[in-house]
């Protein structure tokens, strides 16, 4: 099962919420594609100023090659499209941040058919039940005003410790 992380825009216009379109998904894990292509998937997941960084990397290790006339430069060839293939998701999760977006859920699912299916009925099913979530959070804060109540009126043991209520 891979792990998928939920991003929502945060400023988001009503029609885009209405439809989910302010809704991406990231698949956390290894990236067998940035290992294998990693110029054409930081294109495909325009991540522009990591391309840049991603170009000027090789061309240094190129410039090292010529100039040393050695396989070791070869070697370290592979060694940014290897960082790309562990770290990559995190570096889109960072760049959809940059963009307006915050996490809002993390998934376990097979698939990205799978893991849009678990959020949006998870998430039909908040909304449906919006009205009963905010009676819930106001009875939650009148039991913790009660029981702090409860404490302020207790006399204290020792001049410290409050006495046990059993709650």
């Amino acid at each position: 099962m891979a792990t998928y992380r939920v991003f929502q825009k945060i400023n988001a216009k009503e029609n885009e919420r209405a439809f989910g379109e302010d809704i991406k998904f990231v698949r956390d894990g290894f990236s067998f594609l940035a290992l294998i292509f990693p110029i054409l998937w930081l294109l495909i997941n325009r991540l522009w100023l990591a391309f840049a960084i991603y170009i000027l990397l090789l061309s240094i290790i190129i410039l090292l090659g010529i100039h040393y006339h050695s396989v070791f430069p070869f070697l370290l060839n592979n060694i940014p499209g290897l960082y790309l293939a562990f770290e990559g998701q995190n570096i889109v999760a960072r760049k959809l941040v940059f963009l307006g977006y915050r996490e809002i859920d993390i998934l376990h699912a097979t698939n990205l058919e799978e893991a849009e299916a678990q959020f949006f009925q998870r998430y039909a099913v908040t909304e449906n039940n919006h009205d009963r979530q905010r009676m819930v959070a106001k009875n939650f804060k009148n039991l913790s005003t009660e029981k702090q109540a409860l404490h302020r009126k207790a006399p204290l043991i020792g001049g410290v410790l409050p006495p046990s209520r059993g709650l």
